[in-house]
């Protein structure tokens, strides 16, 4: 199947659950004296990439699989030939196959899980040349996990914000949106960090639509200068949060934050490159405008405090293993794992108003899940903030109270607390996991 890297855990979880891969694009693309012009060729690529999906969707897997290899090397080679790989393994060109993922492990693929669970590749894995593939995939995965060891090596990058505050202040002066867009496109996505670009595409997709966020929110952007500035006073407390999480998972790989301006889509996410921190939705000040912001974004304009908790959380999603098969249980046990774990290691949760719903509702909201927990539906229970479901006798996000309750109570019946970690972290057996927890016992007299 096509793996998209997908908005995350808020949204992150739909996150990490299916098939070949899209991965964002090459940090080599930004911040170079050519950006500019990279930019627009990963603009270009990866609108050959979406219509490379719809084929994939529509079964033309001969078409789909010629158009990730023309977007392969404009826009994230390792995933556009793994796509590539999986299209003609489907249309039968094993020949092919083998040669786009020999491509995507040149290139720096390392996803070893997905290449052996993937149906797609179903037809490589009785070849003579499959054990090879999957050792140097391996061989790539070593090398990222033995380079991001060290919490301290982690990079905290924050450039991006000087460089939208400078973009902001230009397009001020410009009368028309298209005048805006070109000014934002110059000066803050073509000199934008790697994260930048990756978070663009997974989040944003649009300098229009990032523009006219902007111009329908103004007095809420124009509260954000200062507060925004501040995120660089939060590397103490991410980085106590770091060496918490390797004391509890020593397996641990801490990749490079970014912090960015984005459009209001998302507070973090996660790509193969790193965490990815939408901090124009957390660094609201008391002062900030909330009449501008949907029920959603006002729910998460909380501010600059509260991004320690975020990247916590981001953080345990880089971690999370990816399952076989999603439900709804394996669903809020990854966002509501990311909640627990990310608050042992920073002392603090995301989710408060889902908690404070659940804490005064908590039989009544297991029921519901329970009649729920081994489907696929998670619109009344995961990234749902914008969903005509919620309302004041049901709030959002209420799969991650679950899967936060869940995880908690495995942990703490475990005898080995950091096997428990591990367990929650890999999800190898969800069923298990809430068996063993004892929460489901909790709602049975």
């Amino acid at each position: 199947m096509i793996v998209r890297l997908v908005p995350a855990l808020a949204a992150a979880v739909a996150l990490l659950t299916t098939g070949c891969g899209r991965r964002p694009a090459s940090p080599a693309l930004a911040g170079t004296p050519d950006a500019a012009g990279a930019f627009e060729r990963t603009e270009r690529a990866f609108a050959v990439s979406r219509r490379a999906d719809s084929a994939y969707r529509a079964k033309a897997y001969p078409l789909a699989a010629e158009l990730y290899a023309q977007a392969a090397p404009d826009f994230d080679p390792p995933t556009g030939h793994y796509n590539a790989a999986c299209a003609n393994a489907l249309a039968g060109r094993t020949d092919e196959a083998v040669r786009h993922i020999e491509l995507a492990i040149r290139a720096g693929y390392r996803g070893v899980d997905q290449m052996q669970r993937d149906d797609d590749l179903a037809s490589l894995r009785d070849g003579a040349q499959w054990p090879r593939l999957v050792s140097a995939a391996a061989v790539n995965l070593r090398a990222f996990m033995r380079a991001h060891a060290d919490p301290a090596r982690a990079k905290l990058v924050t450039a991006d914000i000087d460089r939208f505050w400078r973009a902001y202040d230009l397009a001020a002066s410009r009368s028309t949106s298209e005048e805006r867009a070109e000014v934002y496109r110059r000066e803050y996505f073509d000199r934008g960090s790697a994260g930048l670009i990756d978070y663009y595409f997974i989040k944003i997709r649009s300098i229009g639509s990032f523009v006219k966020t902007l111009d329908t929110h103004p007095r809420y952007y124009a509260s954000l200068r200062a507060s925004s500035l501040r995120v660089a006073a939060q590397v103490g407390p991410i980085r106590a949060a770091f060496r918490k999480m390797k004391a509890l998972y020593a397996d641990a790989t801490f990749p490079d934050v970014y912090f960015v301006m984005g459009s209001l889509t998302s507070a973090g996410t996660v790509s193969e490159l790193g965490l990815l921190l939408g901090v124009d939705q957390s660094t609201a000040t008391p002062d900030s405008p909330r009449d501008e912001l949907s029920p959603t974004v006002r729910a998460w304009a909380r501010g600059v405090d509260e991004i320690p908790p975020i990247v916590a959380h981001e953080l345990v999603h880089f971690q999370q293993k990816r399952g076989a098969k999603y439900t709804l249980l394996r669903g809020v046990l990854t966002e509501g794992g990311a909640d627990f774990i990310g608050e042992l290691t920073s002392g603090r949760n995301t989710n408060e108003p889902a908690h404070a719903f659940g804490n005064a509702h908590e039989a009544e909201v297991w029921r519901r899940f329970e009649g729920d927990m081994h489907g696929t539906d998670d619109r009344d229970w995961i990234a749902n903030g914008g969903s005509d479901r919620v309302s004041p006798a049901w709030v959002a996000d209420l799969g991650y109270y679950v899967g936060y309750q869940i995880a908690k109570a495995y942990y703490e019946r475990s005898a080995d607390k950091r096997q428990a970690i591990r367990d929650l972290m890999e999800l190898r057996d969800p069923d298990e996991i809430l068996r063993t927890s004892g929460y489901a016992a909790r709602f049975a007299r």
